[in-house]
């Protein structure tokens, strides 16, 4: 049994809304212990990654910009998941650091604008694409992902990010793990299938079942609702078998 934050709020909740010290730090630590200890609890899932960036300084996903905005007043020591790590292995306390993003930093750059993605002028691009032809570019809560989950780069990013938190502080006792925050928005998969027929997973499509993928007629922007009307009366079946393959 445990305690589990969705949000970077154990500062606040200790009563330590707005300071980044490490001494305070180790306050809210002390009195977190202290309530788990009283109510006979031995585990914490924490974010370390949040919605557009990492939260510890020393990571590839980390941008000072999109930390300032997301925090407001929840802010950390710089390497706050060193201390809760090394102090829960202390306490016999189970650890295990969250990511819950919609976003990196690190592959920003392949978020495309959806002019450029419908007209086809964007070679590469990792945002996802719904049945109607709509490009989606923020992620938002209860909605499907912006990030194609199964795109190179982000599969790339996403392994490196966990390499990193391991890297970190996965020779502490008190980490058992990484929790990945996964719901309909979450970026580890398509969240439903209105997503992705975009020109990457459909061409990926393509190319490993070897079913040709017609070129619509019409106007260029128009061909991600048809290529998904073409699979929903030839190929559905199929095409959500090959889905679920990619995504596991």
């Amino acid at each position: 049994m445990g305690l589990y934050w969705e949000d970077p709020v154990l500062a606040p909740n200790f009563g330590y809304p707005q300071s980044t010290s490490k001494s305070t730090f180790e306050s809210v630590l002390d009195r977190l212990i202290d309530y788990l200890k009283r109510t006979h609890q031995n585990m914490v899932i924490y974010p370390v990654v949040w919605y557009n960036a990492a939260l510890y300084r020393d990571s590839v996903e980390y941008s000072p910009i999109k930390y300032i905005r997301a925090m407001q007043t929840r802010f950390h020591p710089p390497r706050f998941h060193r201390m809760m790590a090394r102090r829960f292995s202390q306490e016999g306390v189970d650890f295990l650091p969250m990511i819950r993003n919609w976003r990196l930093p690190s592959i920003e750059p392949w978020v495309k604008n959806p002019k450029e993605i419908l007209s086809g002028v964007a070679s590469e691009y990792i945002n996802t694409v719904t049945a109607t032809g709509e490009v989606l570019t923020p992620s938002n809560h209860h909605e499907p992902p912006m990030l194609n989950c199964i795109h190179p780069r982000v599969k790339r990013a996403f392994k490196v990010l966990l390499a990193e938190i391991m890297d970190q502080i996965g020779q502490e006792p008190s980490v058992k793990g990484i929790a990945l925050f996964t719901t309909i928005h979450s970026s580890y998969g398509f969240g439903t299938l209105d997503v992705s027929y975009d020109d990457y997973t459909m061409h990926l499509f393509s190319k490993e079942t070897g079913i040709n993928l017609p070129i619509p007629d019409g106007p260029v922007q128009d061909r991600f609702k048809k290529w998904y009307k073409w699979l929903r009366s030839k190929w559905w079946n199929r095409w959500i078998a090959w889905r679920k393959e990619k995504q596991t």
